[in-house]
């Protein structure tokens, strides 16, 4: 039923990839789920920092998750969701800032949290000895929906393929924050981005690089940086042919909040919220990791063209392009139907393939939650 909880009756989904990634985008562990759907990762170094916790993106659309963290001390017996103890762990209980419970609708309780939508990635810090729980809601595509498009910029230290377009990211390579991408419309499927403002040409967007702010504030020429390009030199942002235009994840930029935590007092401060450090104990809570992006709206006719904003991104054809600082690439996608989210990707030669890369690209999604009020 899509609320991130799992109901009686509702059965688990087998080989779907779950990962731990440092904060990154590098993987640190992997595995996949078994025949009931479960997974396990039973050796996780503590760290004293934060990890992030992923599941496949390439199958399925996600509709939430579901977490128990350990509070630690005693395990109380197991009772349903009255206690989810399941045996191993002492549930947090849920607090706001004012330590009022939080209770989650679907137990009744405080001892869980459910975060509802397209959520594949949580924020996680963890004790030695003992066990967080996630779990993550899935389903399949109704008709005519897609998973959109989606990927990570990152840095692509190591080549193992002779031919380069064979190449996948690698475990050890990390994502690249705050990247621009922007998204073409190619409806003729001929390789070259469509001309949809109407100057008789393919028009690239202008690029707010880092520390961004242009293109928030695109009739703004103060707001344009030394960092970002202006195609046509008037200090305005162009949006040029593209239907959307995104930026990567950052974990600079979302840090998790709303942490379970006593904060101690160092040298007369308070420490702040979610600090790196034993003291705070066991957390799951929403983040992301450097590096990725995703279209799951456009703007019909372009950006340009004033049109509103539209939610789904209809099944066709595009030419994506990210610059970091001097470098961009083009791609040439696809998306099914009923595509999920990674799937129907191939690369195609370009007009809009103007400079040699450093990056790759490698198609996912890791969009961040706002933290809970």
């Amino acid at each position: 039923d899509e609320d991130g909880f799992r109901d009686p009756g509702e059965m688990g989904i087998r080989n779907q990839a779950v990962n731990i990634r440092f904060r990154d985008g590098t993987i640190y562990q992997f595995t996949e789920t078994d025949p009931m759907g479960e997974y396990e990762f039973a050796e996780v170094f503590p760290f004293f920092k934060w990890l992030v916790a992923e599941v496949d993106f390439a199958r399925y659309k996600a509709t939430g998750i579901t977490s128990i963290v350990d509070y630690g001390g005693q395990i109380p017996d197991a009772n349903g969701w009255d206690m989810p103890s399941r045996g191993k762990l002492n549930p947090q209980p849920q607090l706001d800032a004012n330590g009022a419970p939080i209770i989650n609708p679907n137990t009744g309780n405080n001892l869980s949290r459910t975060e509802t939508g397209e959520v594949l990635t949580q924020a996680m810090h963890l004790f030695l000895g003992q066990t967080n729980v996630i779990e993550w809601g899935k389903m399949a595509y109704g008709p005519g929906e897609n998973g959109g498009i989606s990927g990570i910029v990152y840095y692509a230290v190591t080549r193992a393929e002779d031919d380069p377009r064979y190449a996948a990211g690698e475990e050890w390579e990390p994502g690249i924050p705050n990247v621009q991408v922007a998204l073409y419309a190619d409806y003729d499927c001929n390789g070259v981005i469509d001309d949809l403002d109407g100057d008789g040409e393919p028009t690239l967007a202008d690029r707010d690089n880092y520390p961004l702010g242009w293109f928030e504030d695109p009739l703004n020429p103060a707001a344009k940086g030394p960092e970002d390009v202006d195609w046509n030199e008037n200090g305005l942002f162009d949006p040029g042919d593209a239907v959307q235009i995104a930026h990567t994840d950052s974990w600079d930029d979302s840090n998790p909040c709303g942490c379970i935590q006593d904060l101690p007092v160092i040298h007369g401060q308070e420490v702040n919220e979610c600090f790196d450090n034993f003291g705070t104990w066991n957390q799951v809570r929403p983040g992301v990791f450097d590096g990725g992006y995703a279209f799951t709206s456009y703007y019909p006719g372009g950006m340009a063209s004033g049109s509103l904003e539209s939610e789904g991104l209809p099944a066709g054809a595009y030419i994506g392009l990210h610059g970091s600082n001097s470098a961009a690439r083009s791609l040439f996608i696809k998306p099914t139907a009923r595509a999920a989210l990674g799937t129907s990707v191939k690369k195609k030669k370009s007009a809009a393939a103007f400079f040699a890369s450093a990056t790759r690209t490698c198609f996912r999604s890791a969009r961040g939650r706002s933290c809970p009020a």
